[in-house]
């Protein structure tokens, strides 16, 4: 029986690396040659495309696309979770590689999804359900096709929290809560919801309560940075 289960679990973790690969690959191709044949858009992709150059020669997020004029896309979006993209665009230095990431780190929530599965002890098939629903849930795969943008790294970020969370490894959960808040000055709205969940459901008193004041004085620091 130890065996059994041994290659069902083998089985499955196989399956869900098969399902990565297949998203990944597929996603990098589509959009790539979406990008070869002229039809990505300035907004957005033209303007993260510039502003990965400008991050490559200065480190600072500039564009000229956004507002006509030279400024800090931080001035509209605060998006510090970029700055996790620069060292491979240092070795890649082409917009391709933005799409090509952009699939692995959407990919990769399939990995939050098996473990989050495994977790609330769903069985072997069902776990390669979920993850094949989210393989092919429609906002995944053809959210890509709207170019590059931060926001498709939430989903995946939220989801590896949770994973983090259900284990009680505090460590993990504390890494994706801040990864969420880096996405957009608004992220830190869902960190709250985490942390209520917590708070309310889960009855982690403490952690949930750290984790809602992170949130909240974030929030206000990512509103202030782009206000400034």
């Amino acid at each position: 029986i130890l065996n059994n289960d041994f290659d069902n679990e083998k089985i499955t973790f196989i399956c869900v690396v098969a399902m990565f690969a297949l998203f990944t690959i597929s996603m990098s191709f589509a959009t790539i040659m979406r990008h070869r044949s002229f039809t990505t858009s300035c907004f957005d992709f033209g303007i993260f495309a510039q502003m990965f150059e400008y991050m490559k020669s200065t480190g600072l997020p500039l564009t000229t696309v956004e507002r006509n004029e030279l400024l800090s896309h931080f001035a509209v979006h605060f998006s510090p979770v970029f700055y996790l993209l620069l060292p491979g665009y240092f070795i890649f230095s082409s917009p391709e590689y933005l799409l090509i990431m952009q699939a692995i780190i959407v990919g990769a929530g399939v990995f939050g999804v098996y473990g989050i599965a495994r977790e609330l002890g769903f069985s072997q098939k069902n776990i390669i359900l979920c993850c094949l629903i989210y393989t092919f849930y429609p906002s995944m795969c053809f959210g890509t096709f709207y170019d590059f943008h931060e926001n498709k790294f939430l989903t995946v970020f939220i989801l590896f929290a949770f994973y983090y969370l259900l284990k009680r490894n505090f460590a993990g959960f504390a890494v994706f809560a801040v990864l969420i808040c880096t996405v957009k000055e608004d992220a830190a709205i869902y960190l709250v919801a985490i942390a209520l969940y917590m708070i309310l459901s889960q009855k982690m008193f403490k952690a949930g309560s750290i984790t809602l004041a992170f949130a909240v004085v974030y929030f206000i620091f990512a509103i202030n940075m782009v206000q400034s």
